[in-house]
């Protein structure tokens, strides 16, 4: 009764499925179960190892439609990328393959959810955010040391194990450290609004480095902490002019149960100016680390005075 039960319901399962996902249930050696997400590049599959049973994520170029050859590029460079890296806050890969024309890879299913679907778990847990963005930021130097930038950090971004642990998947728009950018060429947003730095959103992709994976992670703080991003607006123009030229609204403003240094190291995160924000993903680990044990904080915003010029320069 039961194993009739589990037919009808797989059958159910793929009645609903639209016919791009049913065109191919086998990838190499996977059998693709269903759909736990969707990306620009591709879909990500649960999918079953045909002869060891083991369930994993399998990333696909999506089927039915024709990738060009920016977007393979862009997903064989995913691959590139974590195959470098060996860190317990990175989603790593597992093997990678070709299927009919398609690359794919796959990599340990991280199926508790991620953190834009449980944001409002965390705006009275101002010590757990801080945790979480910490154990990210770690994850994220480990990749800077390999030279790898992420470049799309956000909330979808970051991935949560069976023990509530993050995890950073998706360098879907890594670029290695030095390296030409060939596909993204100068003028395109890096990165997904309204998360992407100042330097991103104006599309300059030859300054999109270290400090702006940090702007993210710091993005990414407060909306943990506030549930919400540092900036939005349903027009698309007027977010791009407030991450640009505004300073986030204290995130104390709206939720005054924040503690003061969480909120500075938030805030330095998101300066501006790349050189007030901390100097690197290790740094900003650090100091939530400090803020964690009860230390004193080494992060500080810039002064009033200088605050008002750097805004007046961005408001010729």
């Amino acid at each position: 009764m039961s194993n009739e039960h589990e037919d009808r319901r797989s059958d159910s399962n793929h009645s609903s499925e639209s016919p791009d996902d049913r065109i191919h249930r086998f990838v190499g050696e996977y059998e693709l179960l269903d759909v736990v997400g969707r990306g620009g590049m591709g879909v990500v599959h649960r999918a079953r190892h045909r002869e060891l049973g083991h369930i994993v994520a399998l990333k696909f170029l999506g089927p039915g439609r024709q990738a060009d050859l920016v977007e393979i590029g862009r997903f064989r460079r995913e691959a590139e990328a974590l195959s470098h890296l060996d860190h317990p806050r990175i989603v790593p890969i597992s093997s990678f393959g070709n299927h009919e024309g398609r690359p794919y890879f796959t990599m340990p299913l991280c199926d508790y959810g991620s953190l834009d679907q449980q944001l409002s778990r965390f705006t009275h847990r101002p010590r757990e955010a801080a945790r979480i963005v910490r154990e990210a930021a770690r994850g994220v130097h480990h990749a800077h040391q390999w030279g790898i930038l992420h470049r799309n950090l956000k909330p979808s971004k970051i991935l949560l194990d069976e023990r509530g642990e993050p995890r950073v998947a998706d360098f879907g728009l890594a670029r290695m450290l030095g390296e030409p950018c060939d596909l993204t060429p100068t003028g395109n947003i890096l990165g997904s609004l309204p998360y992407v730095s100042p330097e991103a959103c104006l599309g300059r992709a030859e300054e999109v480095n270290t400090l702006s994976d940090g702007y993210g992670l710091g993005a990414i703080l407060y909306a943990l902490s506030t549930a919400q991003a540092p900036f939005g607006s349903s027009s698309t123009a007027v977010t791009i002019e407030r991450i640009v030229i505004d300073d986030p609204p204290p995130p104390r403003r709206t939720h005054p149960g924040i503690p003061r240094d969480l909120e500075t190291i938030c805030l330095k995160c998101l300066e501006n100016s790349q050189a007030d924000r901390y100097d690197s993903a290790y740094a900003l680990a650090d100091d939530l680390g400090r803020f964690l044990e009860g230390y004193p904080i080494e992060g500080r915003r810039v002064g009033g005075l200088r605050r008002l010029q750097l805004w007046t320069a961005r408001r010729p």
